[in-house]
């Protein structure tokens, strides 16, 4: 065997022995998304207080945040749409009764979960 084969073999067996976290590659995707909280995008009515709306979708201790912070948006959308976009973290495997109650919301024109 080459000391090039030899490398390649002990690197494999270091990469086998270290830790693995959510995210990392070769993790199972399906193992990541279990982990990793989601988010729900929403756009809010004009005259709505999004933490509020928020709060309604993800619970008491929620935080919102504007969608497009600190940058252009990169979609063609008429900018009171933009302003009014805001996103909150929901916790993993809760995020699809978070958006029913997104989607049921009277000051939300539109919910989904950002991919």
């Amino acid at each position: 065997m080459s000391c090039r084969g030899e490398a390649l073999l002990g690197q494999s067996w270091l990469a086998s022995t270290q830790p693995s976290f959510a995210g990392a590659p070769g993790e199972p995707a399906a193992s990541r998304a279990r982990e990793e909280p989601l988010a729900i995008v929403f756009v809010i009515k004009r005259g709505s207080d999004p933490i509020v709306v928020g709060q309604r979708i993800a619970g008491p201790n929620a935080g919102v945040s504007p969608f497009y912070p600190d940058r252009p948006p990169s979609e063609n959308l008429p900018q009171t749409i933009l302003l009014r976009t805001f996103v909150v973290t929901v916790p993993a495997g809760r995020e699809h009764e978070a958006l029913k109650r997104a989607q049921a919301d009277a000051d939300i024109e539109l919910a989904y979960i950002a991919t």
